[in-house]
């Protein structure tokens, strides 16, 4: 009675805290040449609560046979997981161990920077036409979402074109 599985270990991609990533899957392959009794699928470690699990592996599995355990990762903290996650059975080898590690970073945010905090258009002629930019980028990880942009003070101003709303 001898149990494989493949991959030996599961390491998640950076994950954001609080966010489940999608299932990394192991398959158990039951190499021997009797059926194994499977029992229960445990986690140890510090980070575990970190990892959950779930499993076509249970009752008996019969000699050439597969099931899968797939695992998910919800970090809750910004920094490196690892885990054990351990399956009893009456193979010779029990229990088979699966390693888990992942790492958690912090949610991205979006931050818009300006070319500028003011426009200087100096003395003009009334009536005239001057038209200074002002750039907006998006300096952070995230989606920039930019609403309806206003002016405030003098109706001697207005936003010839506005490439960031979708307003003009």
């Amino acid at each position: 009675r001898l149990l494989s599985h493949a991959p030996s270990g599961l390491t998640f991609g950076p994950q954001t805290v609080g966010v489940p990533s999608g299932p990394l899957v192991v398959v158990v392959t039951n190499t021997g040449t009797a059926a194994v009794s499977l029992g229960a699928l445990t986690p140890s470690g510090a980070d575990a609560a970190q990892f959950s699990a779930a499993t076509t592996c249970a009752g008996t599995l019969a000699p050439g046979a597969t099931c899968t355990i797939s695992v998910v990762y919800t970090p809750s903290t910004a920094a490196p997981a690892s885990a054990m996650l351990s399956l009893a059975s009456d193979a010779s080898n029990a229990p088979g161990t699966i390693a888990l590690g992942g790492t958690g970073r912090a949610a991205l945010v979006a931050t818009a920077s300006l070319s500028a905090t003011s426009l200087d258009f100096g003395a003009r002629t009334v009536g005239s036409t001057t038209t200074l930019p002002l750039v907006v980028t998006n300096t952070g990880g995230a989606a920039l979402a930019i609403g309806t942009l206003a002016l405030s003070g003098s109706a001697d101003f207005s936003v010839v074109t506005d490439s960031c709303s979708g307003a003009n």
